[in-house]
């Protein structure tokens, strides 16, 4: 029998991964046997006969050595659970493939598994059999079989304790996310790095309270020391981490890096997607209250110690009668002129999708590829928005006001005196005593500050005598 299987790439109901199925190689049998077959308009009567059959588990074959405790039993929280499922095909004395009978019977979606020819991934079987044991399609399966089952058998009693188990387990997991999404928004929020040293971050050597596993992980294991779940969990992970690494030592894999398929909500990976998600939540609120009203915009650039130049994108709109000012997006600039910026700026806007015609004002520094009247970014706004009005950055007119203010004499003395006055008392603690006693009005001092030459300053600053005032009681 010719069978030919159209995969649905977007099919919510193909919960396991489509590459899997390909590379299994799901191809067609010519000779499948009746105990794997059964009609798609089968009654549920029909249905539970075809899962009595079942299990057929054959404990040797003449081509395939296998684990006969590894392939037909799972390890659910130190219990041994039968796989009722699991039934092998063997023809000619040949381990063939693969079937799940429950997804055969109940199945509601495509699976190797439930195909005509089954899984055919003999060398990876044990861990096809695990990605089946895991995906939505087999759950499916195995509650509607529950459901059309009326037999309350041990059996039947064993399965739904077993799911019972994974409904905690997936509690667990949930509960275990939203410690680590708290961890990780308080990191945030407190403006503190996430990641240590890469070498400290495995969680094989995590027992070692000598090393500094960084901010995150560290904020993990105190949290765990009050939360039940989470310090099973994280029990569980170090454990796993630890057999891993034995593993790799012992196949002399030193190269390897991460935890492979250890799945420990702990992990890099998983910090970065709780940030690209709040990521996303921050910007879509921020679309909300911008909704389709008219903002303005500041923008500016800076090199990061990456040598990468990033520019900060600020929107700044009315809503609820209060003005809100936004950081928006930080995105990398590849060329400062002022028609790519106005291209960057432009695709930003479209991608989260901003109206680039509703900005009403800009705020740029002095730079001429910001404000420059013919080529700066400013101008290439103005020809799509005529009415929008560009307003130079204040604090970077204070800035320019203050280094013109520091080349007059005067001032370039009086600065430079309270500079040698802050060095002055900052370099003692004993100055800094006298300072503050001072400063808090319980003596009637007054400051008298002596100027001294060139030649005066050099000679009392060899004999380590420096005197930059005098405390005279009495003066008021």
């Amino acid at each position: 029998m010719y069978t030919v299987q159209i995969i649905n790439l977007n099919d919510s109901k193909t919960s396991e991964d489509a590459s899997d199925i390909i590379g299994e190689q799901c191809f067609e049998s010519t000779n499948a046997n009746s105990n794997f077959i059964l009609n798609y308009n089968a009654t549920v009567t029909q249905k539970l006969d075809f899962i009595k059959k079942h299990p057929i588990q054959p404990t040797h074959t003449g081509n395939i050595n296998f684990d006969v405790n590894k392939i037909y039993y799972r390890i659910v929280s130190g219990k041994k659970i039968h796989r009722t499922w699991l039934s092998i095909l063997v023809e000619d004395n040949d381990f063939k493939s693969m079937f799940c009978s429950i997804c055969i019977a109940f199945g509601s979606g495509i699976s190797n598994f439930s195909s005509n020819s089954g899984c055919t991934n003999l060398k990876s079987m044990y861990s096809a059999i695990e990605r089946h044991e895991k995906s939505i399609i087999h759950t499916n399966a195995v509650e509607s079989y529950f459901q059309a089952s009326k037999e309350m058998s041990m059996e039947y009693l064993i399965n739904r304790n077993m799911m019972a188990v994974k409904r905690q387990e997936t509690e667990n997991n949930i509960h275990v996310l939203k410690e680590v999404f708290e961890i990780i928004k308080f990191l945030g929020r407190q403006n503190l790095p996430y990641r240590g040293s890469a070498s400290n971050e495995t969680l094989s050597n995590f027992d070692d309270i000598l090393i500094n596993k960084g901010n995150f992980l560290e904020m993990v294991q105190f949290a765990s020391k009050k939360d039940t779940i989470l310090h099973e969990h994280l029990r569980q992970a170090i454990k796993n981490s630890k057999l891993r690494k034995e593993r790799l030592e012992k196949n002399k894999n030193l190269n390897s890096k991460g935890r492979g398929s250890l799945i420990t909500f702990l992990s890099k990976t998983t910090v970065d997607k709780v940030i690209s998600g709040i990521l996303k939540a921050i910007r879509n609120k921020i679309k909300n209250e911008l909704s389709d009203q008219n903002f303005s915009i500041k923008m500016d650039s800076t090199q990061d110690v990456g040598v990468m130049d990033q520019a900060s994108i600020c929107v700044r709109y009315i809503n609820d009668g209060d003005i809100k000012e936004r950081l928006f997006a930080i995105v990398q600039v590849k060329s400062s002129k002022g028609e790519e910026l106005y291209k960057l700026l432009k695709d930003c806007f479209f991608e989260h999708g901003l109206k680039f015609s509703n900005i009403i004002g800009e705020s740029f520094d002095g730079a001429n590829n910001m404000s420059g009247q013919f080529s700066g970014l400013q101008s290439f706004i103005k020809s799509e928005n005529k009415n929008s009005i560009f307003i130079w950055c204040y604090s970077h007119i204070l800035n320019l006001c203050m280094v013109d203010i520091c080349k007059n004499i005067d001032s370039k003395t009086l600065f430079g005196l309270l500079n040698r006055l802050a060095t002055f008392f900052g370099s003692s603690y004993k100055r800094m005593n006298t300072w503050t006693q001072l400063c808090s009005g319980k003596y009637n001092y007054t400051i008298i500050l002596v100027s001294f030459n060139t030649r005066e300053r050099q000679s009392i600053s060899r004999n380590l005598k420096i005197t930059v005032f005098y405390i005279m009681p009495g003066f008021s």
